[in-house]
């Protein structure tokens, strides 16, 4: 986003439109734009976009129910019998003659000149000229001084902040067929704010502005039907008032628009129009827009996938303060995705993020001071960063500090506040931290071993598609402890484990297939699943092959395993179905390979 001229006086957009769509941020932002163009030396308008000069309640029947006096009424300035222009026509015929009198300015000339004062007030925190100027409108009829005057009042701008005199400005801008004046009201009364909170009126008001072209109106009215807020809950009716807005320039409802479309709510799922509206708002200045439209290059929805392009979408919007871009961009950075793999800048991005308040980047960086990458290995700043995500619930940042304890790097040993934190993490839904706990309990870690619920804990991994879990579980199965022996079982775990990439279950497969345990006897599968295990880089399936080598394998096993080995060019010998030295420095090639 641009920089505001008075960007140290209001506070910023960014907070959360759907939190408040009333809050006085929101206000500030679009009266910000407005001085800002007046500064400029462009002329404030005298009225919005489609004010008319009747009252909502003069010009439709369907305006919210109003006391026998209105505040407006209550609250009107006293008028005097004859006008500040005739009191100056009325001078002493005895009087000497003077000079032609200085005109008086326009209801236009005041607002525009109130708006330059008040957009330079915040330097000496002096707004009574202003404000002043603002009065002299208002006694003159303008509904647009006295929504300003409300705006005053609510910030503490030349007053001492009071909801309810902005109340009473709001109102009696509204009734003088502002639709600022309306939308600002509605917003009150949609947060009782100096009002009893009414959402049936704040609709009420938030229509009459909308019909009267205010975007702002609708795209608050079409949040409130997104969240069923004085009005029944109605999706399709929010998509239509936020595709109003965004036709009438609102940044936020294109967005919310675009959000709808991706997420097929309201509307039929579209992600070509969902990129294409992200675009719209990114270019109107929306950071969050920009992001969403990173994520979809990311994801290729709705546009080619392009890792490149979705890195420059992420660096605009983490430019315009957006943490989460960052933290992205540091991901992408420490995978390589899209740039070139680079530990340090995505270390960089982490931090950058984390000041910005992001603590899912509180957690990444902690993993990358915890194993020194991109940074010097730091076991006391990687703790303080998991701590900051463990405070804002981040059940992976339990776990990692769950670790910590467990392996003492940075604290002392801690094997039962480990288990705390894995009990803490998966609550928090952490299915890895599921399967650790299974383990804890079948080794008896800062707990009783127990094998029995070391297999309850795996199996509720293993049935959220955690390979670790399946793999344990499985084991456990295949060889009868703590469960019924139950190979046949064992061995579909193993094949849901191995299918998702899990090595050690490729060797447990070559066992099952080796000995016949649980399926019929395949020396030729068995030998594939531990040459695949092995040329992966798993270590145990190594080991263990050597061990039972040549006295526990079938000559169909070995000579299989020579022949994957000849054609991948790590066996130059005969295929004889021996385990001798060239078989076994064949296969420590063959592992070497993954390293």
């Amino acid at each position: 986003m641009k920089a505001l001229l008075i960007a140290p006086l209001l506070v910023p957009l960014l907070l959360s439109e759907a939190i408040a769509a009333g809050s006085l941020a929101n206000k500030i932002q679009e009266i910000q734009t407005h001085l800002t163009e007046t500064a400029d030396g462009q002329a404030a308008p005298a009225t919005d976009a489609g004010d008319t000069g009747g009252t909502p309640a003069e010009t439709a029947d369907d305006a919210p129910p109003q006391d026998d006096a209105s505040p407006a009424q209550d609250n009107a300035p006293p008028q005097d019998d004859a006008s500040p222009a005739q009191d100056d026509a009325a001078a002493d015929d005895d009087a000497t003659p003077a000079a032609d009198p200085v005109p008086a300015m326009s209801v236009e000339d005041l607002i525009r000149e109130g708006d330059e004062i008040r957009a330079d007030a915040w330097y000496e925190e002096d707004y009574q000229e202003a404000a002043s100027l603002y009065q002299q409108a208002a006694d003159m009829g303008s509904a647009e001084a006295m929504w300003r005057l409300g705006l005053m009042h609510e910030s503490g701008e030349g007053f001492e902040s009071s909801d309810a005199e902005a109340v009473n400005w709001y109102q009696r801008a509204a009734d003088g067929g502002s639709t600022t004046g309306m939308t600002y009201l509605a917003d009150m009364l949609r947060n009782g704010y100096g009002v009893a909170e009414d959402d049936v009126a704040a609709v009420g008001w938030y229509q009459k502005a909308a019909d009267l072209g205010n975007a702002e109106a609708a795209r608050k009215l079409g949040l409130m039907y997104d969240a069923g807020e004085g009005v029944a809950l109605d999706d399709f009716k929010a998509a239509l008032l936020f595709r109003q807005a965004s036709d009438g320039g609102d940044m936020l409802a294109t967005r919310f628009l675009a959000e709808m479309y991706h997420d097929g709510e309201g509307l039929a799922q579209d992600y070509v129009q969902a990129a294409s509206l992200y675009l719209k708002a990114s270019e109107m200045g929306d950071e969050i827009a920009t992001r969403w439209l990173g994520d979809m290059y990311y994801l290729g929805q709705g546009v080619a996938q392009d890792y490149r392009r979705a890195a420059q979408y992420f660096e605009t919007a983490a430019d315009a303060g957006d943490a989460v871009s960052m933290r992205w961009l540091g991901e992408m950075y420490d995978a390589g995705e899209g740039v070139d793999e680079d530990d340090v800048r995505a270390v960089s991005y982490f931090r950058s993020a984390v000041e910005a308040g992001d603590t899912i980047a509180a957690r990444d960086l902690g993993i990358m001071l915890e194993f020194g990458l991109g940074a010097e290995q730091d076991y006391a700043e990687a703790l303080k960063n998991y701590q900051i995500a463990v405070d804002d619930g981040d059940a992976v940042a339990l776990r990692r500090l769950g670790l910590m304890y467990d392996l003492a790097k940075g604290v002392d040993e801690d094997n039962p506040r480990a288990i705390e934190l894995y009990k803490q993490a998966r609550e928090g839904g952490d299915i890895i931290a599921t399967s650790i706990l299974g383990q804890m309990y079948e080794d008896g870690e800062g707990v009783t071993a127990d094998l029995l619920q070391a297999a309850v804990y795996y199996r509720e991994a293993a049935q959220a598609e955690d390979t670790d879990g399946m793999r344990r579980l499985g084991i456990l199965q295949f060889e009868g402890r703590g469960l019924a022996k139950d190979p046949e079982e064992a061995v579909q775990w193993f094949l849901k484990a191995a299918d998702k990439g899990d090595l050690e279950s490729h060797w447990w497969l070559a066992v099952a297939y080796l000995y016949g345990d649980g399926v019929s006897e395949d020396a030729v599968l068995a030998a594939d699943y531990a040459y695949y295990a092995i040329v992966g880089g798993h270590q145990y399936a190594l080991d263990s092959l050597i061990n039972i080598g040549e006295y526990n394998t079938s000559r169909g096993f070995r000579a299989r395993l020579q022949e994957n080995m000849q054609a991948d060019g790590f066996y130059e010998g005969k295929i004889d179905a021996s385990f001798g030295p060239k078989t076994r420095e064949a296969l420590n090639a063959a592992f070497a390979s993954a390293q």
